[in-house]
């Protein structure tokens, strides 16, 4: 018997680090600087309790497809969120090195790291902050922050002027 358990022990070793290999997600580097768009919703975290339960109700009397169908792009990303857990999860948008805008998603331990920057106190003083990741991709422009390997502030503008909301470009 004990023969057996030297023969059985690193066979199922072997077999479950290669299974638990094979779920790990692709992760690589992200870094960008803090931005603070205008007028988007990336999740449910920070908002009213009531938005949330009225989310879940209708997604409750709908079906997958009947969402999809009313709001193709907007009840996808919703979806995904579901899929990964992450509709109630905090997150930040991140202006990343070749100038596009994405959304990563934090622990809320990670994310506290990010709630002591103040967009105003930023602008005010010519300051942004500066952040490095290890992100796993969950949709396009949509990461989850697998590790924070750096947030610095350092001297730079944080929302470039062409991405300020200005009214008279919607009237």
């Amino acid at each position: 018997m004990d023969e057996m358990k030297k023969i059985l022990l690193p066979a199922v070793l072997i077999t479950a680090t290669l299974l638990l290999s094979c779920e790990r997600k692709d992760t690589f580097r992200l870094s960008g600087d803090l931005s603070y768009p205008w007028l988007r919703l990336s999740s449910f975290y920070g908002q009213a309790d009531s938005v949330y339960q009225f989310y879940k109700s209708r997604r409750a009397e709908m079906t997958t497809q009947q969402l999809i169908d009313e709001d193709s792009a907007g009840n996808s990303y919703l979806l995904m969120l579901e899929k990964y857990d992450l509709l109630k999860s905090p997150y930040i948008f991140v202006q990343n090195e070749k100038g596009g805008l994405v959304t990563v998603f934090l622990t809320r331990n990670m994310y506290q790291q990010f709630k002591k920057f103040d967009y105003q106190t930023l602008i005010e003083n010519n300051r942004k902050v500066s952040v490095k990741f290890s992100v796993s991709k969950l949709s396009e422009g949509v990461y989850f922050c697998e590790e924070i390997h750096q947030v610095n502030l350092v001297e730079g503008k944080t929302l470039p002027e062409e991405g300020r909301f200005r009214i008279e470009n919607y009237l």
